[in-house]
């Protein structure tokens, strides 16, 4: 009884881990990028808020740039205070405020914040589905109720529920990609696709091979059961 109260309270204490663990996950762009994404919340909010009548839009872009040619590498410098000389420098990401010019410009910024608003949206509720199966199988776990195609059945959508978080991270990062290069062009530099999410990725993988081993393990289950 004692050690079925111990494997209980493991199991409890790693369900708590890892739901810190899951909401680290999904704030962590946050927090590495938390004055860029108030910068970007304060600048829509005083788009929205203002009567514009003649005026310039403009909207903040992260740029990922990457060099053209290895001969111009560092084809910036910065200036080094202690020494009060200029160092070679690349940039990497660099935050820019880009002006829209025309109405054609606009209507790009309009339909990418439809697909930006919809796939959001989608994340969002997928997020949410995520926790809601992982401790339905914890709690299964928890009541050493194993060995069954329900706890099957919740593994593989576990799985695709981290797969379509991928895919939707993916089809963020290709928009905003080519959103960025139909507005923006700088010497020396290119723009380079910034993907991620390939945790997700790794995460859906290795739950849908859980789910085929568990599949398995309850096949056997049943055989031994049907010659017993």
């Amino acid at each position: 009884m004692k050690n079925v109260s111990n494997k209980s309270r493991s199991i409890a204490i790693i369900s708590v881990l890892a739901g810190i663990a899951y909401l680290y996950l999904i704030s962590i762009e946050f927090i590495n990028n938390w004055d860029s994404s108030v910068n970007s919340f304060w600048q829509g909010y005083n788009d929205s808020s203002q009567k514009r009548v003649n005026e310039i839009y403009e909207e903040p872009f992260t740029l990922h740039l990457s060099a053209k040619d290895l001969q111009h590498y560092y084809t910036d410098s910065l200036m080094n205070f202690k020494t009060n000389k200029y160092l070679p420098a690349k940039y990497g990401n660099v935050e820019v405020i880009y002006n829209f010019e025309n109405n054609d410009e606009r209507g790009m910024q309009l339909k990418y914040g439809v697909i930006l608003f919809f796939t959001v949206f989608a994340l969002f509720i997928v997020l949410i589905a995520v926790p809601l199966y992982f401790y339905r199988i914890i709690g299964a776990f928890y009541k050493n109720n194993i060995f069954n195609y329900q706890n099957v059945r919740r593994l593989n959508i576990l799985g695709i529920l981290l797969l379509v978080i991928f895919a939707l991270g993916l089809t963020l990062d290709i928009t905003y990609f080519c959103y960025q290069r139909r507005l923006i062009e700088i010497s020396n530099y290119s723009l380079s696709l910034y993907l991620s999410g390939a945790e997700w990725l790794f995460m859906g993988l290795v739950s849908i091979l859980i789910a085929s081993v568990l599949k398995r393990s309850v096949e056997i289950k049943e055989e031994q059961d049907l010659t017993i």
